[in-house]
């Protein structure tokens, strides 16, 4: 009997020894890359399913901007191009719908289709454009977080940060949320391995995507600081000067740069509704100005900035930037759109360090559950 005791615990240690040999290969490899992916991209599709079956909408439904959104915005953007009297452009940042106008130009022709037409295919474009930054985004993402913990603890990490509803919607509808968050990466690869041209064109195309982005030139002047090259500190000007570049634009064909703010509502007005001092009816596009809604993105604006000073205590360039777009987004951003944007700050996710497959896949399963209540959310109109 001891001897048959013996033996399966043998055969046990034996096989739990061979399936973590093969978990250290995996880790070890570039396939470690290739995992979040693969189930990132699972869950996709998973949700487009489930969505169809919740919905009972078509495939293209899904995937159709809501009107008044800025997916709508930008695809509408990209079809009629700039100058044209189709929409208020000098509201929208132009560096997204440049980028789905020029592969358009190719695959239809200006001139020669019908503008519906054209739109159509321009959210297509959109939503396959944003799928697959979003994808490429995820190992980026991955390679840095190993930079400050454990291959486990990134891919980890990745995953949670990727199935975030925030991220995970607005990455797979055609905003520009997986463009603006690849260039945030790009740029802080190409900013630690001193490429510096490449860390400025990266970076003028960053601040011509959201208000926002403009806080990218801390993360140059913080890193040139840190590194006391002073001398270099004249190339952080370039993405301010590309921003203020596009409000001269605004100023010459609209007669005011302050029309670059739109009419959606700031964290001024948020306030005043807050405390009181004026009321907004809620409507679709205003939904943020719900009382329990609009606390729960100040309380989300809050919690993105403590984050953002832990990231500061433990490498003050990248802390720097954090905290500087942080205040951007605050200060430049509509307040409907601060939670996407918060959550594209890819510092304040560095302060998880979750080791568990358990706790991880159990945050994955509630993320996926809220980002269907948000893709719904969206396509009905409520959100966006």
């Amino acid at each position: 009997m001891s001897k048959k005791l013996l033996l399966a615990t043998y055969r046990l240690s034996n096989s739990h020894s061979r399936k973590f040999q093969y978990a250290s290969k995996i880790m070890d490899s570039k396939s470690r890359y290739l995992l979040p992916i693969v189930v990132f991209t699972l869950a996709r599709f998973a949700m487009v399913l489930v969505s169809m079956g919740s919905s009972g909408r078509g495939l293209a439904d899904l995937f159709y901007p809501s009107w008044g959104s800025s997916a709508f915005y930008d695809a509408l953007l990209a079809a009629a191009g700039y100058g044209s009297n189709t929409v208020a452009y000098w509201t929208i940042m132009p560096s997204f719908p440049s980028l789905l106008h020029l592969i358009l130009i190719p695959l239809l022709g200006f001139g020669k289709a019908d503008i519906i037409e054209v739109f159509r295919s321009a959210w297509m474009v959109a939503v396959i454009v944003s799928w697959v930054l979003a994808t490429v985004a995820v190992p980026i993402f991955q390679s840095i977080a190993e930079q400050v913990m454990s291959r486990v603890e990134a891919m980890n990490c990745a995953l949670i940060m990727f199935f975030f509803p925030e991220v995970f919607v607005f990455s797979s509808l055609g905003f520009s949320s997986a463009f603006f968050l690849l260039l945030e990466l790009a740029a802080w690869i190409l900013l630690t391995n001193k490429a510096y041209v490449g860390w400025i064109v990266a970076a003028c195309l960053f601040s011509l995507t959201e208000l926002c982005g403009v806080a990218i030139s801390i993360m140059f002047v913080a890193e040139m600081v840190h590194l006391r090259m002073s001398r270099k500190l004249i190339y952080s000007f370039i993405p301010l000067a590309a921003f203020l570049s596009w409000l001269g634009y605004v100023q010459g064909v609209s007669g005011n740069w302050m029309n670059v703010f739109g009419t959606g509502p700031y964290l001024v007005e948020y306030f005043s509704v807050l405390l009181g001092f004026t009321s907004l009816s809620v409507s679709s596009g205003q939904v943020y100005f719900d009382p329990i809604i609009s606390s729960a993105v100040l309380c989300f604006l809050m919690i993105v900035g403590f984050l953002a000073f832990r990231v500061y205590r433990a490498n003050c360039v990248m802390g720097s930037y954090a905290i500087s777009l942080v205040v951007a987004c605050a200060i430049l951003v509509p307040a409907g759109v601060l939670p996407r944007l918060l959550s594209l700050i890819f510092p304040v996710w560095l302060n998880l360090r979750i080791r568990s497959p358990f706790l991880t896949l159990a945050l994955m399963f509630f993320f996926f559950l809220m980002s269907l209540l948000l893709w719904n959310g969206l396509i009905v109109g409520y959100f966006g």
